[in-house]
């Protein structure tokens, strides 16, 4: 039992840790620099937009049939970590808005920069099994049926469509295109953090038996096969 509870403390610990940099790279580089959001905060500054709706309102109202879902398939420890992470990003938020410094720089290289915490922020915290809550349970949910599918790319083309939508809402393309830098890098640092440089090989196979040799690769190690 003792090692379940100091566990779970160094997790939270490293969940306080990669709060505070997504907090960092939103409050530093992304906000200051006038670069629009993807995900749950992106369609949440579209409907506060079109209807006058708080934010936070909209994000909370989003999330929470995610966090239903997400118990469902991942249990209640993972939803509680989740609702503690977004609850921790949510202060340091406020906090390093409200006490450091915005950092006004050439957007190319707030987006460089903010998207590469953004991506080491949220793969820390989900080194420890929790998310951001929003696009990343979506992301884990995705690949419960596509496990080939890598957890950056459902994020990129999530907030890819978000980002999208915003820039014709807004019709400002250039935030659109510096948010796209954004996720892109972002979706990069996660995958290699968390799948490494090389995340996957090609094996040829020469042979009379293709029909199953393709069943128990498809089946057995859900992996990807080409005849």
């Amino acid at each position: 039992m003792k090692k379940i509870y100091k566990k779970k403390i160094s997790d939270y610990i490293w969940y306080l840790v990669g709060s505070f940099i997504f907090s960092l790279a939103v409050s530093l580089f992304i906000s200051p620099n006038e670069i629009s959001p993807g995900g749950l905060t992106g369609i949440s500054t579209l409907a506060n937009f079109f209807f006058s709706v708080p934010t936070g309102v909209v994000v909370l109202i989003l999330n929470i049939p995610i966090l239903i879902i997400g118990f469902i398939k991942f249990g209640g420890f993972f939803v509680a970590d989740t609702a503690a992470v977004t609850v921790m990003v949510s202060v340091f938020l406020t906090l390093t808005e409200e006490f450091l410094p915005a950092v006004r720089v050439e957007k190319i290289l707030a987006a460089v920069f903010g998207g590469a915490m953004i991506g080491l922020g949220v793969s820390i915290i989900m080194h420890h099994g929790a998310t951001t809550g929003g696009v990343d349970i979506i992301a884990k949910l995705i690949q419960i049926n596509h496990p080939h599918f890598s957890f950056g790319k459902s994020v990129l083309i999530f907030d890819g469509f978000v980002i999208l939508l915003g820039g014709i809402v807004y019709k400002n393309i250039d935030a659109m295109l510096y948010a796209a830098v954004v996720t892109f890098v972002s979706a990069q640092v996660i995958d290699y953090i968390i799948y490494g440089v090389s995340r996957g090989a090609t094996i040829m196979v020469i042979t009379s038996k293709g029909d199953e040799i393709r069943h128990k690769i498809l089946n057995d190690l859900n992996r990807g096969v080409t005849v």
